[in-house]
């Protein structure tokens, strides 16, 4: 049997398969075995979804029976009936046959051989144990419908042993990949973990227990940590996930241990005291035993004080109240235990989703924010020390092979996700999620709480409350309700381009740049508004035949890369070139588009120079120049190669001139021009804020932080465009028109 497409899952380099994850990172899978190694390959490819196998019978034929021999060796056994056999052979004690004490009765004429086993039983056994072993060597190929995908032993074993109060867990390919982002950590030598964000119902928590309790029993002497939202969550996480799971298991993934059958506070893989005459027994338990320990912890901030674990996992830390914890203090301080003396010994998974600010909203975005994995420090690690990951709400059902079903499914998989998810479910996760924000839009606290729980994208996770609080949040938060609301869709995605007849025309196009919601009305406001003349360049002061934009009552504003060379560079890339074009208060623009931004341009292109074409077309079309911070010299020089030096408005250079060397420390005008921009921005916001169309300002301005504007590039172009902004209501002009083609050679 061909397996022509075993390699679509993964993408392919010098190194071997990987799949990227999310941050960019690359994980590599083992090398892949042949056919006959792989599960499920044997099947056709519409029946190559993930089954779980139920423990098999045995021949009564391959047992040697110590006790109740059966009349007929025909017959089959279970694993209970056969593992009694065995303990009986390893231990000379009857498991099934119980003194008065409780304590196993000897078996007569048995000589005890701890090393006995049956052949059959250990065979599955080892295979069990391989495919569960969490790092090299173990895990499973499977085929999925026709694609060969490497499980880690940890996730193979989630499916196949985890069994939670709802059954065992379906395969979902998000919690795959999660695996993987854990296996990438977890052997890293500088990372220390990873913190997630997932939506409710995805199953977070219990995946991370399972991981918890393969990491405690698959090392020797390692203690494990659960950290709730406060003391009672930590417990109850310990009772509802962990133990729920391990009170499931085949005894084969159970080491030795003193936890009784229903343990409540901690599991401990030690046996358990004895005393007299099964004190020698005990001690050589004792060397068989791992000695780890899994244990739940107090929720607060100094609780471990330095203590070493092998994992820390912590549950909802963007829910624990600030009278419980400081989650970023407290994980700054956990830090210690994974970290000593410079050398990894352990590592952190955190998972959970946002509350408000004062809840724990604000300290989760502190650990958030130092978890990027694109920005380390000089160490080679974040300043959290974790890394970040993301799943968004749209993938939260999945097809019978794992995939999840965003929208619009074939017949049969909506029939599917009906008879798994429930009715709701059939048409995909997307109609899903926006008929719950439909349904609560009027109301902008309940739609916070909704997004907040399934947030689609990591903007989202921090979309209320958590932001710098530069700019007036209540109107920024009412807009975002409405600009969300996926009926609601006021702006389009377009390019503009040089048309043959001189103008300058657009398009709607998915990857055009600019995101616009009003076009000038061509019996009113003229597009391509401009004429030909002489510009001085107000850098070198020299004359050159040029545009001349003529629309007055709009302006613009634009942030540009500063240097191709290192925007060519990925580890050197600070930012995106942006454009912000806003109107003023112009009669001749309907009363909804006035004083706002109407066309918003970001983009990074493998080229700068095609974003600064992008940028000069879009300038071209609205007819309006731009302020451009005057140490940008890569996009002025290029619009003054290109002719079109009219498009920089002078009076930036001399007034709000940014020093090169300064960061944001601003030569001329009053205070600098970051905080003459937030100025600006803040009495537009509490002016206009309330009308804006564009989500992605909109979101940026929750975000802003005058102290770091490398992230904020929309931000900064707005404000750039707000520096000659005049609300006032302006008239009509008339203007002379000019055939671009002599400028630009086009024929």
């Amino acid at each position: 049997m061909s397996l022509p497409l075993i390699e679509s899952f993964y993408e392919k380099d010098e190194k071997g398969l990987f799949k990227t994850l999310y941050g960019g990172i690359k994980f590599y899978v083992p090398k892949m075995p042949t056919q006959g190694e792989i599960l499920f390959s044997d099947k056709p490819i519409k029946e190559q979804y993930w089954q779980r196998h139920e423990i098999p019978t045995f021949s009564a034929k391959d047992i040697k029976w110590f006790v109740d021999e059966p009349d007929d060796y025909d017959i089959r056994v279970d694993w209970d009936t056969a593992r009694r056999q065995e303990i009986i052979g390893q231990t000379g004690l009857d498991p099934e046959d119980l003194s008065t004490h409780g304590d196993p009765k000897p078996v007569k004429d048995i000589k005890p051989n701890p090393n006995y086993c049956i052949e059959a039983l250990n065979d599955y056994r080892k295979r069990e144990i391989q495919r569960t072993y969490p790092y090299k060597g173990g895990g499973v190929w499977v085929m999925i419908k026709g694609m060969a995908i490497w499980f880690p032993g940890t996730f193979y074993s989630y499916l196949q042993w985890a069994k939670n109060d709802n059954g065992y867990p379906y395969l979902k390919i998000n919690d795959l990949l999660k695996c993987y982002h854990w296996e990438f950590v977890r052997d890293h030598r500088l990372h220390l973990g990873r913190i997630e964000v997932a939506p409710r119902g995805d199953g977070k928590s219990a995946l991370m227990a399972w991981v918890m309790y393969i990491e405690t029993v698959f090392n020797e002497n390692a203690i494990t940590s659960i950290v709730g939202r406060n003391d009672d969550d930590s417990e109850k996480f310990f009772v509802e996930k962990v133990v729920q799971q391990y009170k499931n298991l085949p005894d084969f993934l159970v080491p030795i241990n003193d936890n009784g059958t229903n343990p409540t506070k901690k599991l401990a893989f030690s046996p358990p005291a004895k005393r007299g005459k099964n004190s020698f027994a005990h001690k050589i338990e004792q060397k068989r035993s791992i000695n780890s320990m899994l244990v739940p912890e107090s929720a607060g901030e100094g609780v471990l004080d330095r203590a070493t674990r092998r994992m820390i996992a912590v549950e909802e830390p963007g829910k624990t109240k600030p009278t419980t914890a400081r989650a970023s203090v407290r994980h700054n301080t956990q830090k210690q235990s994974v970290w000593r003396n410079g050398v990894k010994v352990g590592n952190f998974w955190i998972t959970g989703t946002v509350e408000e600010v004062e809840d724990g909203g604000d300290e989760f975005k502190l650990m958030w924010d130092g978890s990027d994995p694109n920005k380390l420090t000089q160490n080679g690690q974040t300043p959290s020390g974790v890394l970040k990951y993301v799943v968004s709400a749209y993938d939260i059902f999945c097809d019978k092979y794992g995939f999840p079903v965003r929208e619009n499914p074939d017949e049969e998989t909506a029939l599917f996700l009906k008879e798994r998810y429930g009715e709701y479910a059939m048409k995909g996760g997307i109609p899903y999620v926006d008929n719950q924000r439909r349904a609560v839009k009027d109301n902008p606290s309940e739609y916070r709480q909704i997004v907040r729980k399934f947030p689609t994208n990591e903007d989202e996770i921090f979309m209320f409350g958590t932001g710098g609080g530069h700019f007036d949040e209540g109107i920024l938060s009412d807009v975002q309700v409405k600009l969300k609301d996926p009926d609601y869709k006021p702006t389009r995605t377009v390019r503009f381009y040089p048309q043959a007849n001189g103008k300058i025309g657009w398009e709607e196009h998915p990857q055009g740049g600019w995101e616009v919601c009003w076009f000038p009305d061509e019996e009113v406001v003229k597009s391509n508004n401009y004429t030909s003349g002489y510009s001085m360049y107000f850098m070198d002061r020299v004359k050159q035949k040029s545009i001349l934009p003529l629309n007055e009552f709009m302006t613009a504003g634009v942030d540009p890369v500063s240097h191709i060379a290192d925007f060519l560079d990925e580890k050197k890339r600070g930012s995106d070139n942006a454009c912000v074009i806003r109107t003023g208060n112009h009669m001749g623009i309907p009363k909804k588009f006035r004083n706002i931004p109407v066309a918003i341009y970001r983009k990074r292109t493998n080229n700068p120079e095609d974003s600064f074409k992008d940028m000069m077309h879009g300038l071209m079309f609205y007819g309006v120049a731009a302020n451009i911070e005057s140490n940008k010299n890569e996009f002025i020089q290029f619009l003054f190669r290109q002719g079109a030096s009219g498009l920089i408005r002078p009076k930036l250079g001399t007034e709000f001139s940014q020093s090169p060397t300064a960061g944001q420390s601003m030569s001329g005008g009053a205070g600098g021009l970051i905080e003459i921009i937030t100025g600006k921005i803040k009495k537009d916001v509490s002016r206009n804020g309330h009308n804006y169309k564009h989500l992605t300002l909109v979101e940026e301005l929750f975000k802003f932080e005058p102290k770091d504007t490398k992230e904020f590039d929309e931000t900064m172009a707005f404000g750039l465009s707000l520096l000659e902004a005049k609300d006032e209501e302006e008239k009509v002009q008339e203007t002379q028109k000019m055939d671009i083609k002599n400028l630009f050679g086009y024929r």
